[in-house]
Parts: structure tokens; C-alpha cells; sequence
């Protein structure tokens, strides 16, 4: 049976002091990232234009791209971005100091339970912006789930990186954007359709939504298939958890309900699917449909004292 432990009173404080830290530290982490480089204008054959400069990715050598001419609308772009990045400047080094104090109250109170080299790798991919087009679909979503619930759950001490492509139609244009981002990473498809990849010692997998229905056709049946092919049209979680450093770690999971289902398919014999439901339902805004309970009736039973089904 899949342990559950609910978070002490000063964990549960705690967590809700990062999440509201978080909430302000993550958005001004991406507009830092999109602030990379800086703008400028250049006087070419007596006019002037504005041009954007980043360091490319690959060579890290200075890249620049010209906005256009001196207009009204290309003084307000290069206003807005000098705006922007001044605010950056300003608000972020005093959250980032916040971070720091706050990992290691997290490591005190041992919340951080992620290898740090895997945090450490998942914190570098969401800095490339790549991780925006992935969720977590292995285990390791459930270190997610942990702290939006404030339980701690039986994570194996490993689990796998196991991402899904949430456009199926980027997937040829996503591994040649990631290998510039991430340069030195490996890739290779294996013969099951999934993307194997690796990056230094991090090993991790790819698929596309329709690989990941692929397989769970093969060990659930139709229906159970086509409810978890419906959820998984609906947005993803954006939530973080701790490496063991301390340090919150941005991670993409999908709806609890969602992952449970899976894992009722993945392994109909294991507790973590009816569990993960239960935990959603009785500590989160999360139902069970009625025709899904019919299709999965290992979570029916778990959750079927809960009161009226949804």
C-alpha cells in the first residue's frame, strides 16, 4: 500500500510560505530569462534601427536581430524593455536572497526529498524555456503532488524522467530547439516510439501524447483509455518541489486524477493510483466523474465513501 503522511504543522507553514514566494519568484525568473542581452540602436547609412541582442545558445557568441527603423512603435519596444529590465534588477535579488533563507528552513525540515542533480537539471531545462512544452508523466510527479497536498508520499528513491510532448505537431521542431538549448544533449528514439535523451549524467525520456495513449492501450481497455485521453486535453500544473538542497524546483504535472488513472492502467495491482485519487479529492478542488468512477472501479472503491460521487 502507497504510504501517505501528512506534513507536520510548521512543513504545511512552511510550504505555504514558498508557495507564496514562489508565486512572485517564478514570473520575474521567466522575465529575466526573456531580458537576456539588451537592445541598442544603430546608425546604419544615416538612419537608425533598433536591434535585439542575445548570446546564441550553442555558441554563446553575441547574436543581434534588428527590430526595424526608428519609429514611434520601435522607441515605445526599447522604452518598455529598459522599463522591464530595470524592475528585474530591482525586485529579483531581494527574492532571490528569500529563496536562499527559505531552502534551508525547507532542508530542515526535510521536505527536500529530489536528487539535487535532478533538480539541479530540471531547474536548468525550465531556464531554457523548454520545459514549458512538457509535463512530468512518471512517478516523479508525484514530488509535485506532495507539496500542493502538503503529504509526503512512497516515491521511489530514483524514479524516472518520463516527460509527454504537449503538442504532438512541434515534436520534430522541439529536439532541434532543445539540442540548441541544451547543447551536448544526446538523443536517440527507441524502438517503442519514446525519445531517449541525456544530458551529462541526467538521463531522461520524451514521448508524444499519442506514443503515451499508444501505450496505455495496450495494458488498459478502450474506455479507461478515452478518459484519460479527455483529461489530458485540459491544462497542466504548474507547481515546484524540493531538492535536497532545499531549494524549490519548478515541475509541470498533470491533474491528479489524470496521473491516477494512469497509474491504475500502468499497474492495476498497486495502490498508487486509487491513493493519489483519494488524496486529490479529499485535499484538493478535484472530482471523479461519474463515468469514470464506472471505468475505474479500484478508485470507486477507495473514494466511494467520500460522500455523492461527482
Amino acid at each position: 500500500m502507497m504510504d501517505i503522511e501528512p506534513y507536520s504543522a510548521e512543513q504545511k507553514r512552511h510550504v505555504r510560505e514558498v508557495q507564496n514566494l514562489w508565486a512572485r519568484y517564478a514570473p520575474l525568473m521567466a522575465e529575466s530569462r526573456d531580458l537576456v542581452g539588451g537592445m541598442q540602436w544603430k546608425t546604419i547609412r544615416g538612419r537608425e534601427y533598433l536591434y535585439r541582442y542575445a548570446p546564441d545558445p550553442v555558441t554563446k557568441k553575441k547574436r543581434s536581430t534588428s527590430l526595424g527603423p526608428r519609429t514611434a512603435e520601435t522607441e515605445a519596444v526599447h522604452a518598455r524593455f529598459m522599463e522591464r529590465r530595470a524592475l528585474v534588477k530591482l525586485d529579483l535579488p531581494p527574492l532571490e536572497d528569500a529563496v536562499a533563507t527559505q531552502a534551508r528552513v525547507s532542508k530542515a525540515l526535510r521536505l527536500g526529498r529530489l536528487p539535487r542533480a535532478t533538480g539541479e537539471f530540471l531547474t536548468v531545462l525550465d531556464s531554457t524555456g523548454m520545459a514549458a512544452h512538457l509535463v512530468m508523466t512518471s512517478s516523479l510527479a508525484l514530488h509535485g503532488y506532495e507539496t500542493m497536498f502538503a503529504h509526503e508520499l512512497s516515491v521511489s528513491e530514483a524514479p524516472a524522467l518520463h516527460f509527454m510532448l504537449l503538442d504532438d505537431a512541434i515534436a520534430d521542431d522541439f529536439y532541434g530547439e532543445l539540442s540548441g538549448a541544451l547543447p551536448g544533449v544526446s538523443i536517440e528514439e527507441s524502438r517503442s516510439g519514446m525519445v531517449d535523451l541525456a544530458f551529462g549524467d541526467i538521463e531522461f525520456a520524451v514521448m508524444t501524447r499519442s506514443r503515451l495513449l499508444r501505450g496505455l492501450a495496450r495494458n488498459g481497455d478502450d474506455d479507461q483509455v478515452e478518459c484519460v485521453e479527455a483529461r489530458l486535453a485540459d491544462d497542466h500544473i504548474a507547481t515546484f518541489t524540493f531538492d535536497r538542497s532545499g531549494r524549490p524546483v519548478p515541475i509541470s504535472v498533470p491533474d491528479p486524477i489524470t496521473m491516477a488513472m494512469m497509474a491504475c492502467i500502468g499497474d492495476p495491482e498497486a495502490d498508487v493510483g486509487p491513493a493519489l485519487a483519494e488524496l486529490a479529492t479529499r485535499n484538493g478542488d478535484f472530482v471523479v466523474e461519474e463515468h469514470e468512477l464506472e471505468k475505474f472501479p479500484a478508485i470507486a472503491d477507495r473514494i466511494g465513501g467520500l460522500g455523492p460521487r461527482i
